[in-house]
């Protein structure tokens, strides 16, 4: 009788075991070929290299004005000052100047611009990698044309 029950208890298993595994096989075809007759998601709109920066760039580091009668677009990213070219048919990125690098290496440590009475004046600080403090190239630039930057200081700090 001990046979039979175990007879019963092994059968009763593979018919589950078989069961499930039919279940799982079915499941999967079927995943697969309603899958196939879905449509491809839509892709992801790619931004312009213009977008992509503006994007990536905190608003307090752009500006967006007129100086000395020329509309001028400049944005502050990665210890450099960039110009966005908004008239050419295909906006462009210039950069108009950057903080020397250490030649061992440097990170961006600070960044500010501030716009006020017909100038715009930037301060960029790079820091040597491993250095305790700042900064290793950088200064205070201004404008007032947006055309001629000139370094006003070595100072990195608007404080």
């Amino acid at each position: 009788m001990d046979s039979d029950v175990k007879i019963r208890s092994v059968l009763l298993r593979v018919f589950l075991y078989g069961t499930l595994l039919v279940l799982l096989a079915g499941g999967a075809a079927a995943y697969f070929l309603v899958s196939g007759l879905l449509p491809e998601p839509a892709p992801e709109p790619q931004l312009s290299e213009v977008d992509s920066l503006l994007a990536e760039t905190p608003p307090e580091l752009v500006f967006e004005g007129v100086l000395a009668g020329n509309a001028v677009h400049f944005v502050v990213y990665g210890c450099a000052i960039h110009q966005i070219k908004d008239g050419a048919p295909d906006r462009q990125i210039v950069k108009v100047l950057e903080a020397e690098s250490y030649p061992l290496g440097s990170i961006c440590e600070r960044q500010w611009l501030k716009a006020e009475k017909g100038a715009l004046t930037v301060w960029l600080g790079r820091r040597a990698i491993g250095a305790g403090g700042c900064c290793t190239g950088g200064g205070t630039y201004r404008t007032t044309d947006g055309l001629t930057w000139k370094r006003i200081s070595r100072d990195t700090t608007p404080w």
